[in-house]
C-alpha cells in the first residue's frame, strides 16, 4: 500500500487519473505554523476527492504559536476543504529540535485535535532521530498515526531499518526521491505498514459539531425545496460520491429515488436527515465543499 504527500512548492500533478492508479492514500501539505499553506491545496484536495483518491492534510510545525493554536489551524482546514479521509498529521521537523520542546509540543497538538476537535485518529511525522526523542508511541494519544520518514540509501528502494526510533511504525516514509504517473518530479513516497490511515465513518462524524451537522442537513433541505433541483439529481450525485454503501443505505436510497415523485420535499429532507449517516454524510459534505469551491481550485 503506497501513499504520497505532496506540496505545490515541490509537486505538480499533471495527470489525476494516472495517479489515482498508482497510490491508495494522499496527505496535502494544508497549514504550516499559525496559517494557511498556499491556496494549491485546494486544487490538490479537490483533485483527490474528484479521483476517488483518500486524502487528507498535514501541518507544518513551527516554534509559534502555541501548539493548541496551531492545531486549531489545521483543523478549520481539514473541515473547509473537507480533507477528512485520512488522518490528520503534525509534520513536526526544523525549526524544532529533537527534544523535550518537540515532546510536549507534540503532545499538547495532538491532545487538541483528539479533545477538542474531536477526531478520533491523528498521525506524526518525524524522522527517525526525532521519533526517537519524541517517542511519540508513549505520548497516550489514542487512535495515533505514526508516521516515521527514514531513507536508507535514498534510491527509491524501502530499508526497513528506521533505527535510532524502535517505536511502533505505522507508516514508513522511505524516499524523497520516488517517481509516481501523474506527478511532475520527485516525490515522497510511503509505505503503510498497520493499514491505510484512513479515518471511518465514526470518526468523521466525531469530528462534527452538532451545529455542523444541524447545517449540513438544513442544507440538504434547501436543496429539495430550491428552484430547478430534483431529489433524483441530488440523490444521484450523492450515489456517485459514495464508494461503499450498507445494504440499509443502498435500500434507502433505492426506496427514495422510487417513492420520489409521491414525497413532499420535507418528507424527502427527513428521510435523508434521519436515516442516511456515515458515508452519505460524508458525501454530503464532499458535495457542499465542491459548491463553494473557488473558481482556481475547479479548474
Amino acid at each position: 500500500m503506497v501513499g504520497a504527500d505532496i506540496y505545490d512548492r515541490y509537486q505538480d500533478v499533471t495527470d489525476w487519473s494516472a495517479l489515482s492508479r498508482a497510490v491508495d492514500w494522499l496527505w496535502v501539505k494544508g497549514t504550516d505554523g499559525g496559517g494557511r499553506a498556499p491556496t494549491r491545496a485546494d486544487g490538490f484536495v479537490l483533485g483527490a476527492r474528484r479521483h476517488a483518491i483518500p486524502v487528507g492534510l498535514y501541518h507544518y510545525a513551527q516554534l509559534v504559536p502555541s501548539p493548541e493554536a496551531q492545531a486549531d489551524v489545521l483543523a478549520a482546514e481539514v473541515r473547509r476543504l473537507g480533507a477528512t479521509q485520512v488522518a490528520p498529521a503534525l509534520d513536526i521537523e526544523a525549526p524544532h529540535r529533537p527534544g523535550a520542546f518537540a515532546r510536549e509540543f507534540a503532545r499538547r497538538f495532538l491532545r487538541r485535535l483528539v479533545d477538542h476537535h474531536g477526531f478520533r485518529r491523528v498521525a506524526i511525522y518525524g524522522n527517525s532521530t526525532m521519533l526517537a526523542a519524541i517517542q511519540p508511541h508513549t505520548l497516550g494519544i489514542p487512535g495515533l498515526v505514526i508516521w516515521c520518514a527514514d531513507y536508507g540509501l535514498n534510491d527509491g528502494k524501502r530499508y526497513p531499518d528506521v533505527r535510532p526510533y524502535t517505536g511502533r511504525v505505522d507508516v514508513h516514509q522511505y524516499t524523497s526521491r520516488g517517481r509516481l504517473p501523474g506527478i511532475r518530479g520527485d516525490v515522497d513516497l510511503n509505505h503503510a505498514l498497520t493499514g491505510i490511515p484512513l479515518l471511518t465513518e465514526e470518526d468523521v462524524l466525531s469530528a462534527l459539531t452538532d451545529g455542523e451537522q444541524r447545517e449540513i442537513y438544513d442544507r440538504v433541505h434547501a436543496y429539495l425545496n430550491s428552484q430547478n433541483v430534483e431529489t433524483l439529481t441530488i440523490v444521484r450525485r450523492i450515489e456517485a460520491k459514495v464508494g461503499a454503501l450498507s445494504d440499509d443505505e443502498a435500500n434507502i436510497i433505492a426506496a427514495l429515488r422510487a417513492k420520489s415523485d409521491n414525497l413532499t420535499p420535507e418528507e424527502q429532507a427527513a428521510i435523508i436527515r434521519d436515516q442516511l449517516d456515515g458515508s452519505v454524510l460524508r458525501a454530503l459534505r464532499t458535495l457542499l465543499t465542491e459548491d463553494q469551491a473557488p473558481e482556481e481550485a475547479q479548474a
